[in-house]
């Protein structure tokens, strides 16, 4: 298979079936980090959605400067923190959100177990969002701090200092866990 930028381009001159492999390699992945923004399966399932249909719809140029991974997340961290905009103006939460969300820990923990182990999970869990965000796009994602700090707008030095206490508030947690 191609790569993810070569998929793009190609899909960019009309060929359908490129789409149809960039979705397949990063739909999932993709799901997975939007959800840990709008903490909602279907809602995160829908971003990811919303994030090809803007491939789609606008055609937007990839420009390089990036890896297309760091492109395509980008796009779909924009458009959830629209999101958020939007739903904390309504201030409502179904009843459902709290079912979903439930569902989808349990769809969540079933990945996980083919990519690190539960115990790992929980402790991130534990860590503040801008922590698990920066380990989550680091290890699970294999994004290098300069990808990350693009998708953020932060500077790479920030991220590294980032990760750096990410990583040891996780071996923090994990000690602890430990022992008990």
């Amino acid at each position: 298979m191609a790569d993810s930028e070569t998929l793009y381009r190609q899909y960019l001159d009309g060929d359908e079936a490129a789409l149809a492999q960039l979705i397949d390699a990063h739909k999932h992945g993709l799901t997975l980090y939007l959800f840990g923004y709008v903490k909602d399966e279907t809602k995160a399932e829908e971003l990811m959605e919303d994030t090809f249909v803007r491939l789609v719809l606008k055609r937007p140029r990839f420009s390089g400067k990036s890896s297309f991974k760091t492109f395509l997340y980008a796009i779909g961290r924009n458009l959830a923190l629209d999101a958020l905009r939007r739903d904390k103006r309504r201030r409502t939460v179904p009843l459902e959100d709290a079912q979903q969300t439930a569902a989808l820990q349990s769809v969540e923990e079933a990945y996980l177990k083919e990519e690190v182990s539960i115990r790992l999970h929980h402790a991130m869990n534990k860590l503040n969002d801008d922590y698990r965000e920066a380990l989550y796009l680091r290890y699970f994602e294999s994004l290098s701090p300069d990808e990350i700090a693009a998708l953020l707008h932060k500077r790479k030095k920030q991220i590294e200092d980032r990760l750096y206490h990410a990583k040891r508030a996780l071996k923090a947690i994990l000690e602890q866990e430990e022992a008990l």
